[in-house]
């Protein structure tokens, strides 16, 4: 961002911004549709795609795919595809994630939080599916190359560090119970 100018530059270019990890599969007119929705619902501050049958992942079980919606509210999206409003940038809630983010990790559980916690600011697109195949020594992660997957969780002293407020990031995964808070049917 810093090479783009800067978190303002960068939002004023543009008015999402798509961090995507770099295996996820998702056709140019899938993004783009994916962008046109969002457009369509401007509350919306985090979002990602939902994920096909065939992808890989810890939260599949809540962001798969669900034919019978075009998107679900929620209070969670997971950080291998969202999209930011790129305005996020410049929140002075969001901003100190931003800054105590390394590896991804705990940043998903701020989303919800740091764009103020309403029914309506954080969705699953489920009209645009992408695709996140599975990792395997073949196919390894480039993060866990270059930090184990046990160490990820050491963000922890930078979200401390920038007083990201705990409840918004100590969560517990194994308990954490993601929620739809609402839904737009397909077909609308």
């Amino acid at each position: 961002m810093e090479l783009q100018g800067g978190a303002a530059a960068v939002a004023a270019r543009y008015d999402y911004i798509w961090v995507v990890d770099d295996d996820v599969r998702l056709p140019t007119g899938e993004i783009s549709r994916m962008f046109n929705i969002l457009r369509e619902h401007e509350q919306i501050a985090f979002a990602c795609p939902s994920f096909d049958k065939g992808s890989d992942g810890v939260w599949r079980f809540f962001d798969g795919h669900d034919p019978r919606f075009k998107l679900r509210y929620t209070n969670f999206v997971e950080c291998t595809a969202p999209v930011l409003k790129s305005a996020m940038l410049l929140d002075p809630r969001f901003q100190p994630c931003l800054r105590a983010v390394r590896t991804g990790c705990f940043i998903d559980f701020c989303f919800h939080p740091a764009a103020g916690g309403g029914n309506d600011v954080v969705a699953v697109i489920d009209a645009v599916q992408c695709h996140h195949p599975p990792r395997t020594a073949d196919y390894p992660s480039e993060m866990r190359q270059v930090q184990d997957w046990l160490q990820h969780k050491n963000d922890d002293v930078l979200f401390e560090k920038e007083g990201v407020p705990k409840d918004w990031w100590a969560v517990e995964p194994r308990f954490f119970q993601p929620r739809v808070l609402g839904a737009i049917p397909a077909g609308d």
